[in-house]
């Protein structure tokens, strides 16, 4: 029914607004795979249109490399989230269990 707004839009007085866009980029516990994805958001982050945000996902290692890129675009945020790998255990895992270990946190 076009006279229906749909689930993603709230109406106001005047018009219907959408929310603003974000982007998530997720970077698995490899550091070669979050270089490459953060490059990747870093042009994508300069290319989105105005009011367009993106969270970079990584592990606190990842972030800790990748925080000494230089400055990020305004509308980029990184994000730490957990690696999965229980205290005490050592970040040599084999790469399935650790990829197995992040998806599971």
């Amino acid at each position: 029914n076009p006279s229906r707004p749909s689930l993603l839009h709230r109406k106001t007085d005047t018009a219907m607004v959408l929310p603003p866009p974000h982007i998530a980029v997720v970077a698995f516990p490899f550091s070669s795979h979050a270089a490459v994805l953060f490059s990747f958001a870093r042009a994508l982050a300069a290319a989105a249109p105005p009011g367009t945000s993106l969270s970079f996902l990584t592990t606190a290692d990842n972030a800790a490399q990748l925080g000494k890129a230089g400055v990020l675009p305004v509308n980029l945020r990184l994000v730490v989230v957990p690696d999965g790998v229980p205290p005490g255990e050592t970040a040599w895992l084999p790469p399935p269990r650790r990829m197995e270990l992040f998806m599971e946190a």
